[in-house]
């Protein structure tokens, strides 16, 4: 049984889909790599999804737990793999900018999965597939709307995203010399210059 805080992003189905579109968007690669940051009490069912995943695909896999903004560009920077595939975390989320630009400087193809993408996606991630941020602001005003109303927040049912976000950032792409395949162009619900 998925432990609850693990799976609120519904992460076990959004990294095998994650994965799918970056081995899509680079399929030639043999290994694709996962990092996690090292406190996040979902990792070892993120890690086992992510394995799971590249073994369906044919592909290697490593998984890295990170403590810090630090390690995590010396593991974008040190990485051997074709592609990597980050976990949303408040590290990412503290500076896109330095991790997009190690990534860059490394021409490693990156992609972000498991919170509002659009942030770390604007500021230099390759690209990001989450949830809608718009649709998670939504939820969140109306479940301040009826708490404001009187209704109790344990009555309040808990509801998962419907709707996820392929967002590209054309700028890293260009400067990674990279296309994108039609498949993902038709795919793609924002792209970012």
């Amino acid at each position: 049984m998925v432990d609850d805080r693990a799976g609120s992003w519904r992460l076990e189905d959004l990294i095998p889909k994650t994965l799918s579109l970056l081995h899509e968007w680079v399929p030639r690669a043999k290994r694709i790599d996962m990092v996690n940051q090292a406190n996040d009490p979902g990792h070892a069912v993120f890690a086992k999804v992510m394995l799971d995943a590249a073994q369906l695909r044919g592909l290697g896999c490593k998984v890295f737990q990170v403590r810090d903004e630090g390690e995590l560009v010396t593991t974008i920077a040190g990485s051997t793999a074709d592609a990597l595939h980050m976990i949303a975390t408040q590290m990412i989320y503290a500076r896109p900018g330095r991790v997009a630009a190690t990534a860059v400087e490394r021409s490693l193809p990156l992609a972000n999965t498991g919170g509002p993408a659009r942030d770390p996606t604007a500021s230099g991630i390759r690209c990001s597939y989450c949830h809608s941020q718009r649709e998670l602001y939504s939820r969140a005003a109306d479940c301040v709307d009826r708490i404001l109303r009187g209704a109790k927040a344990a009555d309040i049912p808990v509801a998962q995203p419907l709707r996820y976000e392929f967002i590209i950032n054309l700028k890293t792409v260009r400067a990674m010399g990279l296309t994108i395949p039609r498949a993902l162009w038709l795919r793609t619900d924002e792209t970012i210059e």
